[in-house]
């Protein structure tokens, strides 16, 4: 929990990060024999950031494309044994009531979750499973198409959810689980407005008409989601942000184009940090470009609420884009 310098004097602030792949670092880590990878390596620069709860996601790497299912265990077996060795420092969240027992006594929130559902099956057994395993957040694809749905990146811009995809939104909305358009292709997106029936998240995107890549969203986009009463995350990633100029101020940008869309309720941060990734994975996803100055990894946060503050943004607002609104998701969405 952080002090925002320029915020109403005594004000803390609290950060809910809607997106994080370091579920991956840590089983990479754990592989190599460490162990308490979270309270070595990311809890501090979590606390020093001001993130007090944030959705950690099973992304299953390049190499393991192919044996999605085995990948998904390992990563999910690793958070285990450090949620056991961190036990008094994290809550892993499987209801709304547990994000605010985390807030109440000092521990770090964390959401399970699934970025690029590929263990999917006819049956949806694997949903069920993962469920059961404490998952509480899915996305149906990451950079390529799944067997529910096509992602941003489909060679099948016409083609949306499959049968088993509908099959499957629908399924995680009696469940229970926070589904999340981020990475879907327009007609994806599209498909799971219409099956569903609660508020549902793109849990780091940004503004399409600002940034012209197909990860981030159009302006009906925004609006759906805000009709539905979800949350957009705001994202870090350089190239979502500018093609000219990826910094915070740049960042803000997109907050108050939102804003001045569909209001301030519907904005959240996924910051999308890799900084705990190889050098070269690193590099190989900058593909040469920068990343964004001054918001590269988690403990560089609370920059953001300052430069809100800054923009002009009144307490309640950055209080509400820092965590209230994603807090109101979650207590519709996860029972």
């Amino acid at each position: 929990m952080i002090t925002a310098g320029n915020l109403k004097k005594g004000a803390v602030v609290m950060i809910i990060d809607l997106h994080s792949d370091m579920l991956t670092h840590i089983t990479q880590m754990r592989q190599q024999g460490a162990e308490n990878v979270l309270k070595d390596f990311h809890l501090p620069k979590l606390k020093k950031g001001g993130i007090s709860g944030v959705i950690m996601v099973v992304w299953i790497e390049p190499e393991y494309r192919k044996k999605p299912y085995k990948r998904t265990i390992e990563i999910l077996g690793a958070f285990a044994a450090e949620a056991e060795e961190n036990k008094d420092d994290i809550v892993v969240v499987e209801k709304y009531d547990d994000i605010l027992r985390g807030e109440k006594s000092g521990k770090i929130a964390v959401i399970l979750g699934v970025e690029g559902f590929y263990t999917a099956d006819k049956n949806l057994t694997a949903l069920n499973l993962l469920y059961r395993l404490g998952v509480r957040h899915i996305g149906l694809t990451w950079n390529y198409d799944s067997i529910l749905a096509t992602s941003y990146s489909t060679r099948y811009p016409k083609k949306g959810l499959t049968p088993l995809g509908v099959s499957a939104v629908r399924r995680m909305e009696e469940l229970g689980m926070i589904i999340d358009v981020s990475h879907l292709s327009e007609k994806s997106f599209w498909d799971v407005y219409e099956n569903t029936a609660r508020p549902f998240i793109a849990s780091h995107s940004n503004v399409f008409k600002l940034c012209p890549h197909p990860r981030n969203l159009k302006d009906e986009q925004i609006k759906a989601i805000a009709e539905r009463g979800g949350v957009i995350g705001i994202n870090a990633w350089h190239e979502f942000i500018s093609n000219h100029s990826p910094c915070i101020e740049a960042l803000i940008d997109h907050i108050d184009y939102i804003a001045s869309l569909v209001g301030v309720d519907y904005i959240s941060l996924g910051f999308d940090y890799i900084d705990y990734f190889k050098k070269e994975v690193i590099e190989d996803f900058c593909n040469g470009s920068k990343r964004t100055a001054g918001l590269e990894k988690a403990e560089d946060s609370n920059r953001l609420l300052e430069a809100l503050d800054k923009r002009g943004y009144h307490q309640r607002d950055i209080f509400k884009i820092a965590r209230g609104n994603f807090l109101r998701v979650a207590k519709a969405v996860l029972h």
